[in-house]
């Protein structure tokens, strides 16, 4: 009989474990309709550290706590241009959109590279009717 109660045992401990991820990643999955924008902010005269408490600041506004934002913060741009990159609902969307410093929240894009089928070559780019090599 001992034998029999320790599979018992086990499989109720990791349902309950299943149990416990499933209500701490709760929240997040309320946010099912998120998805990653880019941030685009005014240049200003800070440095990269500054630059990114500046982003997570701006972002805890329309979050529900900084952990929060930190969480759905998925890249900070400090060089080049200031702004960055989240998962966010459409209702952050339009909250960031109305604040001061930002300039444009854009959805996020994944572009592939497509070779043409029977093209000449790897490194040709196709453009209208001709073939740059």
């Amino acid at each position: 009989m001992h034998m029999l109660c320790k599979p018992v045992f086990v499989g109720t401990i990791l349902a309950l474990n299943c149990l416990l991820l499933l209500l701490l990643f709760k929240p997040s999955m309320a946010q099912g309709d998120a998805a990653v924008y880019i941030v685009y902010m005014e240049k200003g005269d800070t440095n990269a550290e500054d630059l990114e408490s500046l982003h997570l600041n701006t972002l805890a506004s329309v979050s529900d706590s900084h952990e929060a934002a930190k969480g759905a913060l998925v890249y900070s741009y400090k060089e080049g241009l200031n702004g960055f990159s989240a998962k966010l609902t459409p209702e952050q969307v339009s909250a960031l959109s109305e604040k001061p410093g930002v300039l444009q929240v854009v959805p996020s894009k994944v572009m592939h590279l497509h070779k043409g089928v029977g093209g000449p070559g790897p490194r040709s780019l196709h453009v209208g009717p001709k073939v740059l090599d």
